[in-house]
């Protein structure tokens, strides 16, 4: 009998760190906080793993022209070089169509880097504001408060300018509860599949 391997699953590393979150354990009120905190997590928890902070993609792979340059989080399988990218938002303050376009960017780049050889990459999501992830509004917002589908021309704001980032796959943001006042998502680009 043959024994299917085992995939690496990060919700459920994710479920149990935003499990210390929402304990009070840690701090993750800003993107910077948030890198830090997991990045400590996943060493913790992970020890087949090398982790790299703010990392640039061309470390790996020499590529130029992708949607941004820096990886929040890389992990490096020490056995057999398998490499996983997470890049990470967190909602709270600002202009709405802003920081959700930040989190289009990030959809883009994570699917750029799966295909230029990153085995698996995560976008990973904190709102601690419900705004961003409730409403009904029909710009950008719709893809994040109503889970519309996000694939092809996702524009920052169509009636004011033409900025946009053009999405290969289909995703569909799916907001977790972590406690009353903060939601997380975590989105999966698996190389070569389709969504």
């Amino acid at each position: 009998m043959i024994r299917k391997k085992k995939t690496f699953d990060l919700l459920l590393y994710i479920n149990s760190f935003f499990c210390l979150v929402e304990n009070g354990h840690l701090d993750v009120t800003n993107q910077k906080k948030l890198q830090f905190e997991l990045s400590k997590f996943l060493t913790d928890n992970l020890p087949g793993y090398q982790i790299y902070c703010s990392s640039f993609h061309r470390h790996f792979f020499d590529v130029k022209n992708l949607a941004k340059h820096r990886i929040d989080i890389v992990l490096k399988n020490k056995i057999n070089n398998e490499l996983i990218a997470i890049n990470l938002n967190v909602l709270n303050k600002g202009t709405m169509n802003d920081e959700l376009f930040k989190c289009v960017q990030n959809i883009k780049y994570m699917e750029q880097l799966s295909d230029i050889g990153f085995n698996k990459a995560y976008c990973l999501c904190l709102s601690l504001n419900l705004d961003y992830c409730v409403g009904n509004r029909k710009d950008i917002c719709k893809y994040f408060q109503k889970s519309k589908i996000i694939h092809g021309k996702i524009y920052r704001d169509k009636n004011i300018d033409d900025r946009y980032f053009e999405i290969k796959k289909r995703y569909k943001i799916k907001w977790i509860e972590n406690n009353n006042d903060t939601y997380f998502y975590l989105l999966e680009m698996k190389k070569g599949k389709k969504k």
